[in-house]
């Protein structure tokens, strides 16, 4: 897995690395996503290079961001807890998600069907 992290603003840049930072869903500065490691990445990432930051993220550091950023479908305030992941998914604990997303066993597009939103 690789976290990306959008540095720089729009203003100036070209339409395709627009387009581009739009369907890595980096919208704002200091954003972040969560993408696998794939050839439909890389090549995304190798054309907005001088806008983002990026690099493989580790189990711990995805545990944490999903224990602070983690969100559930159907409003605002609706955070991931390790109640609702123990009730609504075979993960345990933010940690065995972790684990699991890190090793490979779920992708980040499988979280939609315990209506976990996408980092």
């Amino acid at each position: 897995m690789q976290a990306i992290i959008k540095l720089r603003g729009k203003v100036s840049v070209r339409p395709e690395i627009k387009h581009t930072l739009e369907l890595l869903r980096l919208h704002r500065v200091n954003h972040c996503v969560v993408v696998e490691e794939n050839g439909y990445y890389a090549g995304m990432v190798k054309k907005v290079k001088d806008y983002v930051a990026w690099g493989e993220i580790s189990e711990e550091t995805l545990e944490e961001l999903l224990r602070l950023r983690g969100r559930l479908e159907g409003g605002r305030g609706m955070r991931l807890t390790e109640e609702y992941l123990q009730e609504k998914t075979p993960f345990g604990s933010v940690k065995e998600l972790a684990r699991a997303l890190c090793s490979g066993e779920v992708k980040m597009q499988d979280l939609r069907d315990y209506k976990i939103k996408p980092l």
